[in-house]
């Protein structure tokens, strides 16, 4: 097992994974697709920029509970200029991939974490899909 550790490349792309419930056909995905995921203390999932975003899409689907629309970008610049840390925590535990990564909105108000989801979101539909099946 290893340590978890920052991710400091501000150009990586990490992917993440929205699900049909957080998209809307005339709007693309929702903020809500770009906050932390329940259940995972304030850190949304993601997986390294080094992973294929159709791999990424494939490896979130091969468990049939989960289901995705595809796979978007979180750049990890603009992830720090909203003051989220962005952590490598591949292997940390027995349940958590090589390449995944969280970003931490644990610093965040409410509020903020509302406005920044907002931008990440923006920053992605801007960008458009890395992976859409």
């Amino acid at each position: 097992m290893t340590e978890p550790m920052p991710i400091t490349d501000a150009a990586e792309v990490l992917n993440r994974q929205v699900p049909a419930g957080m998209h809307d056909d005339v709007y693309g995905p929702s903020p809500e697709a770009f906050k932390p995921n329940r259940g995972m203390d304030g850190f949304m999932s993601t997986l390294r920029g080094r992973v294929d975003p159709e791999e990424a899409y494939r490896r979130h689907t091969a468990n049939p509970e989960r289901q995705s629309l595809g796979t978007w970008g979180v750049q990890v610049g603009l992830a720090m200029s909203q003051n989220l840390t962005c952590i490598d925590d591949g292997l940390c535990d027995a349940e958590t991939p090589l390449d995944h990564a969280s970003v931490d909105f644990n610093a965040l108000t409410r509020k903020q974490k509302n406005t920044v989801s907002g931008i990440l979101r923006d920053a992605a539909v801007d960008a458009g899909p890395l992976y859409t099946p």
